[in-house]
């Protein structure tokens, strides 16, 4: 085995030590654990992740940034050096300099059988999630009109009847549990909330975007964050709206009918396109990072991407750089679009704020 697996291998033998070791002052849950960037100005803990468990564990993501990587990146990053200057302090932290040739084939075997068991478990636990994700979807009504859907869009300056082309990814919900205030096995508050299905490239259902509404439907939800996408999300999609043709997407690639796709971050703000563009074929991200695995589609054969005016910030800015090279990726036309004037996004714009 080679000096940086077995390095990663020492690591992974004592990982939540390690991690709040180089990350002090984060949070577990679950599997995870998440806290402020070590290497960044980074006000508040949220958009910095390190996995404890399963096939990723050791790895990291920013997903205020977009960087990510291996648990020997993580040591690197926390002790602003490269990944030579983190092996050597892994070895150090580890004892593994001075460690017996047997201890080391003893370590070694038990690191290997821990991954294939965790990557077993963790496989069949994903496939739970999702089924639960499917299983909460198909809970909520297809009939969304007349609903506090409704009524939440139409405060959002979004008539829903008015829009044409819908996608079948919403149900409403009318009493939804938001699970984020669960504390000690006592169940969170309840709220209406609209369920919008996240699909993969080939429009398999992989994950849910919730938004907890008001009881009058008049906003969000009164919690700290009403909208919760569960559970991974990345390379998935909200399909908002068909276009002209009002063909789903693996149709119009059957037909040889492709045409442009709009993407945009949050449902508001594709809806709002969709009314003033409905013969455009539009899907939802869910946030920025994920534009920059939204997959490529023969449904497609040019980009335009939203692009908020308050992304202004330095890694805001170079995430979305990322985000179009990845479409530029796919050797089709890409297009980026901001609201005019003033405005913050595109809902904004349409209420003319």
């Amino acid at each position: 085995m080679s000096r940086i697996r077995q390095a990663k291998a020492a690591l992974l033998d004592r990982l939540e030590a390690i991690v709040r070791e180089l990350v002090p002052g984060g949070r577990k849950n679950g599997s995870t654990y998440t806290a402020k960037n070590p290497a960044r100005a980074d006000r508040t803990a949220g958009s910095f992740v390190v996995w404890l468990r399963g096939p990723a564990a050791g790895g990291w993501k920013d997903y205020a940034t977009g960087e990510q990587g291996d648990i020997i990146d993580l040591v690197a990053l926390a002790k602003a050096t490269d990944r030579k200057g983190a092996l050597a302090w892994a070895e150090d932290r580890c004892g593994l300099r001075s460690m017996a040739e047997a201890d080391r084939r003893a370590m070694e075997a038990a690191a290997a059988q821990r991954r294939r068991e965790a990557e077993k478990h963790d496989q069949a636990n994903a496939l739970r999630k999702i089924d639960r994700a499917r299983k909460m979807f198909a809970s909520g009504s297809p009939e969304i009109l007349g609903t506090p859907v409704e009524t939440y869009l139409a405060s959002r300056g979004i008539p829903l009847r008015e829009i044409k082309f819908l996608e079948d990814s919403f149900r409403f919900h009318p009493s939804l549990e938001w699970w984020m205030g669960r504390r000690d096995g006592v169940p969170g508050p309840r709220f209406p909330a609209m369920l919008s299905q996240m699909v993969d490239g080939e429009g398999v259902p992989k994950a849910l975007h919730v938004t907890f509404i008001a009881p009058d439907g008049r906003g969000k939800a009164p919690v700290e964050k009403p909208k919760l996408m569960w559970p991974a999300t990345s390379g998935l999609v909200i399909r908002v709206t068909r276009g002209a043709g009002n063909r789903n997407a693996e149709t119009a690639a059957k037909l040889g009918k492709p045409a442009a796709c709009g993407i945009w971050e949050g449902i508001e703000d594709t809806l709002s396109v969709a009314l003033a563009v409905p013969e455009l074929r539009l899907w939802a991200a869910g946030s920025l990072p994920n534009y920059l695995h939204v997959p490529d589609h023969a449904c497609v054969d040019g980009w335009i991407l939203g692009r908020d005016n308050d992304w202004g910030k330095e890694q805001a800015q170079a995430l979305f750089s990322r985000a179009f090279e990845h479409f530029e990726r796919t050797g089709k036309p890409v297009t980026a679009v901001n609201a005019t004037g003033e405005a913050k996004d595109m809902n904004d714009l349409l209420r003319g704020e």
